[in-house]
């Protein structure tokens, strides 16, 4: 595994020493959390684990690849339900998102990826008697589906697109970068998305602890409105209104144990509201009409929040015309190069048979 820093460059990490030494640096530069990502070894991951909770950091994110049915190629330590059952011996606090689950459940077709109800609901059960936090992560994988059956269309009906960076576009969103349409055009996608929502269900069944997340900017995700994509999403799968609005306002607070900061209106507490101008309990779509937005304590109006994306918007616009432009002049600039190359060498050699 490596640490990806946004500062940039990677650190390997290729032992389970290695990993606590790791967390040690990042905890003494005063990082919020450790996720784990690509970690091959479940000793590793338990070293990451054990040395973010030494250091008081919150822990999560994926389950140890070598606990992953998806990836026959590598050297696993259980199949089927052993999975589940050893994972919950490491005692990890919170999965990254729902999908980690089906990786570890039992499935009951491996061809087309189709989990069993039955363990289905196990692992629900066992994941609320645990206390485990999982993100939910739900509106990605029903978009996966999209993108696969009609890209190009898809991204010209999203209407929130402008405010993706155009670097972020054209290395991971466009046509020919985009890995998700791959994706949801394999034969066992299908099942696989069904198994995700039939496990988000059941945790909810189950009451399990959720989080709201969106794992932005991932496409066709656009940080900020892919949230309320999710809300509705985990509403059609058959949560209620309350407790989608939990997943992204009690929940977390309690998840960071900061209950008595935020996460609630209460006097006394952070003044972080949403004002909205319909009630998202009769309809979590209201979720999307903002009125007014309080951010510690300071009020921003819909005309303020307009401004603010008008910016964003108009800033990707000047960087994607810069960048249309670097590709117009580019291979221009080239070919004029070139010709003042030839020019010199001819000149030079005109010059040299001169002076023999």
């Amino acid at each position: 595994m490596s640490e990806l820093a946004t500062r940039g460059g990677e650190t390997w990490v290729n032992s389970p020493e290695e990993a606590e030494q790791l967390v040690a640096e990042m905890a003494a530069t005063g990082v919020d959390g450790i996720k784990s990502h690509g970690v091959n070894s479940s000793e590793i991951y338990l070293a990451l684990l054990e040395s973010a909770a030494r250091h008081g950091l919150p822990f999560d994110g994926h389950v140890p690849y070598d606990h992953n049915s998806r990836n026959a190629e590598l050297d696993r330590v259980c199949a089927g339900v052993d999975c589940w059952n050893d994972f919950r011996t490491m005692e990890a606090s919170a999965l990254a998102h729902v999908e980690e689950l089906i990786k570890v459940v039992e499935w009951s077709d491996d061809s087309s990826r189709q989990a069993s109800n039955e363990s289905i609901r196990q692992v629900a059960q066992d994941a609320a008697e645990d206390g485990l936090w999982v993100t939910t992560t739900i509106h990605l994988f029903r978009s996966t589906v999209d993108q696969a059956s009609d890209l190009e269309g898809t991204l010209a009906e999203m209407e929130d697109v402008i405010y993706v960076h155009p670097g972020v576009f054209d290395s991971r969103w466009g046509p020919g970068a985009n890995a998700y349409a791959d994706l949801g055009s394999r034969p066992w996608y299908p099942e696989y998305l069904t198994a995700q929502e039939k496990m988000l269900l059941a945790l909810y069944e189950s009451g399990a602890l959720l989080m709201s997340g969106t794992d932005a900017t991932l496409p066709v995700l656009v940080p900020g409105f892919s949230l309320h994509d999710e809300l509705e999403t985990m509403a059609d799968v058959g949560l209620s209104p309350y407790e989608v609005l939990r997943t992204s306002t009690y929940n977390p607070a309690q998840y960071l144990g900061e209950l008595d900061e935020f996460g609630t209106v209460e006097a006394g507490k952070r003044a972080d509201l949403v004002l909205l101008e319909g009630n998202p309990l009769e309809d979590i779509t209201n979720t999307r009409q903002i009125a007014g937005v309080m951010a510690r304590g300071r009020y921003y109006s819909r005309a303020d929040l307009d401004f603010m994306l008008d910016l964003v918007a108009q800033d990707y616009e000047t960087v994607k015309t810069t960048q249309t432009l670097v590709k117009i002049a580019f291979p221009v600039v080239v070919v004029m190069l070139l010709v003042a190359l030839v020019w010199f060498i001819g000149r030079r050699r005109k010059v040299s048979q001169t002076s023999v």
